[in-house]
């Protein structure tokens, strides 16, 4: 199964922005694809392909995918703006299944092609259906120029689970976040989710502040 290093794909699509087609041809990799599309194809063409294919690479519209890994039933890829409606039925899903609030597929649906249309959100997806999703926030930090990344959602469709797919959506989560530069990445979660906590602490990530034995760290919440 072919798993690709987001951070050198950005790389490489920064030397195609640049148009330095040398580079550029030393680093292809005949993997890459996004829709569809093989972009070492793309670089060796005409000036105005080449332009067109990164108007749509960075404006994250007409090219709407990028696989991270796999194929069909296991495949992990970054969301674009045609998988609003997908992704709107999944944290429509989420929340009913939890008894938490939800505005309705549609309406998250629209809302997540606001959010993506900006550069503080990034969807992933994964399986064939899709069947589930990380959500990923970044936001300035205080203490470094380095941005902060924040899980803001991780779901997985029951019939899907115990199949790999939520460490699938995490390995990808944490990849996209240290090829966005992120220093830090942080989440919630509760304590009755003992699957959840079990998954994230395999992942290195700790509730304790500072050091392993460090004091508990606690989220709180409230409405305004």
């Amino acid at each position: 199964m072919k798993r690709h290093n987001i951070e050198f794909l950005w790389a490489w699509f920064d030397l195609l922005r640049r148009r330095d087609r040398e580079s550029m041809a030393a680093a292809l990799d005949p993997h890459i694809v996004w829709q569809g599309v093989r972009p070492d194809l793309v670089c060796h063409g005409p000036e105005e392909v080449v332009a067109a294919f990164v108007t749509a690479y960075d404006a994250n519209r007409e090219i709407d995918s990028l696989e991270l890994v796999g194929g069909g039933e296991a495949r992990v890829r970054l969301a674009g703006r045609a998988d609003a409606e997908a992704i709107g039925r999944l944290l429509h899903d989420f929340n009913t299944e939890f008894d938490d609030i939800t505005p309705g597929p549609r309406a998250l649906a629209d809302r997540i092609r606001q959010l993506l249309d900006g550069r503080d959100t990034t969807v992933i997806l994964a399986g064939a259906g899709p069947d589930g999703l990380a959500v990923l926030r970044f936001r300035p930090a205080i203490w470094t120029d380095a941005p902060e990344c924040y899980l803001a959602e991780l779901y997985v469709v029951p019939e899907r689970r115990g199949q790999g797919l939520g460490r699938a959506l995490m390995e990808a989560a944490i990849e996209v976040a240290r090829a966005r530069g992120a220093a830090w990445m942080d989440l919630g979660t509760s304590e009755d989710d003992v699957a959840a906590r079990a998954l994230y602490e395999s992942l290195g990530f700790s509730n304790r502040e500072g050091k392993p034995d460090g004091p508990i760290n606690y989220y709180y919440e409230r409405a305004l």
